[in-house]
């Protein structure tokens, strides 16, 4: 390997971790966003199980 190789490989390493800390940034925000999501979905499917619990319980 020549000293230009090793050198262009020198520079490309921090854009690499660079790169790799944003992706890593932007998924544990989808993550985030995701599970948020899931957790308002099962507090309406809750509140619907509840509500009609409570309709079938009167007949």
């Amino acid at each position: 390997m020549d000293h230009f190789e090793i050198a262009k490989r020198g520079e490309e390493a921090p854009l690499i971790e660079t790169t790799f800390q944003r992706r890593l940034a932007d998924e544990q925000l989808l993550h985030e966003h995701e599970q948020h999501l899931e957790v308002e979905l099962n507090t309406e499917r809750h509140d619907g199980d509840v509500h009609e619990k409570s309709i079938s319980n009167r007949i």
